[in-house]
């Protein structure tokens, strides 16, 4: 798939590939409504299928070396039409505490990467003042390790990666990424501080 032009669908059944020489953040569009089936390295692993009634809306982090197919079925009784369109994003850096305000439109996303240099409990989400806002946080080789906002985890060293995401159906989002670690910086609000805090630690997956 090439960003600068939309692949024509047609047919019942389409496939592709995607491939990344950096870590980015990737969004597929496609006006029609489909069935698409997401599958990560070998073609035997297990598939995420997502049914799309409006059309295909999907943000998902790609890494270096990881080769994801995407195979679109065509809603029944037609066939695919329209494009299927394809945004990269590289990541943007994220350092301890509230991070720069970004507007998000509904349906929109935006990467985050942060470093630890030393292993303890981390808190990372974001603070959104508006809109239905959602957070997926993955460790440097593209695993998942927990949703929501506001989470806590206990982490090693090492690059992660933090994917906020709106809703489709909804306002347009103002958001902050937050990363707290042991000793927040000053300027971290109380209450954002102690949300985090009062989090249950999960069994370390990093």
């Amino acid at each position: 798939l090439n960003p600068a032009s939309p692949a024509p669908l047609s047919g019942m059944r389409q496939g592709f590939r995607l491939l990344a020489e950096r870590p980015e953040l990737i969004t597929l569009e496609s006006p029609r409504a489909v069935t698409a089936e997401f599958r990560s390295g070998e073609a035997a692993s297990p598939a995420q299928t997502l049914h799309q009634p409006h059309g295909l809306l999907h943000h998902r982090l790609l890494i270096p070396g990881e080769t994801v197919s995407v195979v679109l079925h065509a809603a029944p009784p037609g066939e695919l039409s329209g494009a299927l369109a394809l945004h990269r994003q590289p990541p943007d850096p994220m350092t301890e505490g509230m991070g720069e305000r970004y507007v998000l439109p509904p349906g929109g996303a935006r990467l985050f990467q942060f470093e630890l240099s030393k292993p303890g409990l981390t808190g990372v989400g974001v603070n959104a003042s508006r809109g239905t806002v959602e957070g997926r946080l993955y460790n440097a080789q593209g695993k998942a390790l927990g949703e929501g906002v506001t989470q806590r985890h206990d982490l090693k060293p090492g690059t992660y990666y933090l994917l906020i995401w709106t809703a489709r159906e909804g306002d347009a989002a103002e958001i902050r990424p937050v990363l707290l670690g042991t000793n927040p910086p000053t300027g971290v609000p109380d209450n954002v501080v102690q949300r985090f805090r009062a989090l249950a630690v999960p069994p370390s997956g990093s």
